[in-house]
């Protein structure tokens, strides 16, 4: 029904890049560490998505697994592209927390299935990185802003340096604002 509508569906696969720098980083390191691995792991990604935001002729859906890393980071951009203040976007990245339960056991469900189970059983440590990840703090985000901020001006600023026309700014808080 969707796509007689005149809906498209476009993929933009960004974990599958940035999977061993990901993986690494939600290891070893912070959930800011591994939406940093995400952005330097495929920085071209997000300027694609971004992109197809602002851009696109109607409607715009955009989603991850759990819907808080990547659609998290990608919301934030656009947010902070259309002078969203980022306590505002720490508060909606925040509001994942609500169906992280949810989330979490519909993963560990997942895990006990072929081809899940086999890839997870070469991955050791696996279940308690998952656990660590299953979270949505409004200071993750905050920081990656703040990071994006001191090192390029803004999130938007490294948009730009990582390929992004400048002209995508102006269009999309045309979209959205005007």
């Amino acid at each position: 029904m969707l796509f007689r509508s005149g809906a498209r569906w476009l993929n933009v696969s960004i974990l599958d890049e940035t999977q061993p720098m990901w993986r690494s980083a939600m290891t070893d390191g912070t959930m800011v560490d591994q939406y940093l691995a995400m952005m330097a792991g495929s920085p071209g990604k997000f300027v694609e998505a971004v992109t197809l935001v602002a851009t696109s002729d109607g409607p715009v859906v955009f989603h991850c697994a759990a819907g808080k890393d990547r659609t998290g980071l990608i919301a934030a951009f656009v947010l902070s592209m259309v002078g969203v203040d980022d306590e505002v976007i720490g508060h909606d990245y925040g509001l994942t927390r609500e169906v992280l339960d949810v989330l979490s056991a519909r993963f560990e469900a997942r895990a006990e299935l072929e081809p899940y189970r086999s890839v997870l059983a070469q991955r050791p440590g696996w279940r308690e990185a998952s656990r660590k990840a299953m979270v949505a703090e409004p200071t993750t985000i905050l920081a990656v802003l703040e990071h994006l901020r001191a090192e390029y001006g803004s999130p938007e600023g490294w948009l730009i340096a990582n390929g992004m026309d400048s002209a995508i700014s102006a269009q999309l808080r045309s979209r959205f604002l005007d």
